[in-house]
């Protein structure tokens, strides 16, 4: 089965759904990644990490690629 139209176009992409589907991607993405760094990092320190400077600092520049990423995506979808 062929994902072209009749006119042999490729079909218009549905930008809400796309921004929906992007946004629930990156969100559980992020979700995920922030469990297992606490799960490996507490495997040593318990809930100590909670307390470490570093840590947080990791969690927040990854949740700032994750906000940039989608913020590219934002931007992209509205360029095309």
């Amino acid at each position: 089965m062929s994902t072209q139209g009749a006119s042999g176009t490729k079909p218009p992409v549905d930008k809400v759904k796309t921004r929906k589907l992007m946004r629930f991607w990156a969100i559980g993405t992020f979700i995920i990644v922030f469990a297992a760094m606490t799960t490996y990092a507490s495997f040593w320190t318990g809930f100590l990490i909670f307390l470490e400077p570093l840590y947080w600092i990791a969690i927040i520049l990854f949740a700032a690629a994750t906000a940039a990423v989608l913020l590219i995506h934002e931007w992209w979808l509205r360029r095309q």
